[in-house]
């Protein structure tokens, strides 16, 4: 598929590489995963490209550049393969909050470009993407200046930007369609967030590809409320699987089973793959056989209005009541 707003080929179904890039402590705050062997995050990818999946998403912030490092060293000189990364993000807290600091200064862009560039090890970003910027960064000059001279200089092909939940569901996504340098957006597009499904539902986009990110709500919608212990205190998600998101994960399959016999992976990727204005799934995988699965569902046939439905209206009792 063309990705649209660019001329970028891929597989409809993106691998983000997160979750590969291992632990990320940030003045005591865990921002990462538990680590993966070295062996296993390799193994993730080539069991991506072998199944076709040719679109890789990352950022420079992913394991303080350990996920662009890995991707280069596996992808590096695979031509075919996307490469598309982030930055904006710093290892650094906002003075008195729990809130990652952002830079998304000119000079700043410029270095990261530079930095992610030796760690892919290719002389172009496929896709350079902004980390979670707030929507004053659009006025920001110096940074789209430079933006604009590094794609003018070869170094990046095509801009976009990662957008904050919390910016799509008060109707900020259109603002940022609007800005002549971007050519992509990538938003939460989760049960878990029914606002912003429908925020994005509802946006006009000017013909920007959008990416669907967190389909799985960082894996917590795929795991059992009740069966399974916590997460590890090195992992980002163990705060946030209490008992009221899991009161609520639990309502949630509750309904969709009665309509459903698919596995949760596949009925919450093929919602979001046959999602209005959606143009690709960007996903995450903790090992080879989860890739595969990834791709099966994906190669599905496309989930109907009545599948759909059921999903929607689940969400919205499970989520908003």
């Amino acid at each position: 598929m063309q990705i649209p707003g660019t001329d970028l080929e891929c597989s409809r179904l993106g691998l983000g590489t997160w979750g590969l890039g291992g632990r990320n402590a940030v003045e005591g705050l865990e921002l990462g995963w538990p680590e993966l062997s070295r062996e296993t995050a390799k193994a993730i990818l080539v069991s991506a490209r072998d199944s076709g999946i040719s679109f890789f998403d990352c950022s420079d912030f992913y394991g303080n550049g350990a996920a662009e490092t890995l991707l280069g060293e596996v992808f590096g000189a695979d031509r075919e393969v996307l490469f598309a990364t982030k930055f904006g993000l710093t290892s650094r807290l906002q003075p008195g909050a729990n809130n990652l600091a952002r830079d998304f200064s000119g000079a700043a862009a410029l270095k990261c470009i530079e930095q992610s560039l030796r760690r892919l090890r290719r002389d172009a970003i496929d896709l350079l993407q902004l980390h979670g910027p707030g929507i004053e960064t659009l006025t920001h000059n110096d940074l789209w200046r430079d933006l604009d001279a590094a794609r003018k200089a070869g170094k990046v092909r095509y801009v976009g930007v990662s957008v904050r939940t919390s910016e799509v569901v008060t109707g900020r996504l259109n603002e940022w369609c609007a800005a002549p340098l971007v050519s992509t957006v990538q938003a939460e597009y989760s049960a878990a967030t029914p606002q912003c499904v429908r925020a994005i539902h509802d946006a006009d986009l000017r013909g920007r590809g959008l990416l669907a990110r967190s389909v799985f709500c960082h894996g917590m919608l795929l795991r059992d409320p009740y069966g399974q212990t916590a997460f590890s205190e090195q992992d980002h998600r163990a705060n946030k699987w209490n008992g009221k998101m899991r009161v609520r994960i639990a309502k949630f399959w509750s309904e969709v089973r009665m309509a459903t016999v698919e596995t949760k992976l596949s009925t919450l990727l093929r919602f979001s793959l046959a999602g209005s204005n959606v143009a690709m799934a960007v996903v995450g995988a903790s090992s080879p056989s989860q890739v595969t699965e990834l791709v099966e569902a994906a190669n599905r046939p496309p989930m109907g209005a009545n599948e759909r439905r059921v999903v929607e209206e689940a969400a919205a009792l499970a989520f908003e009541s």
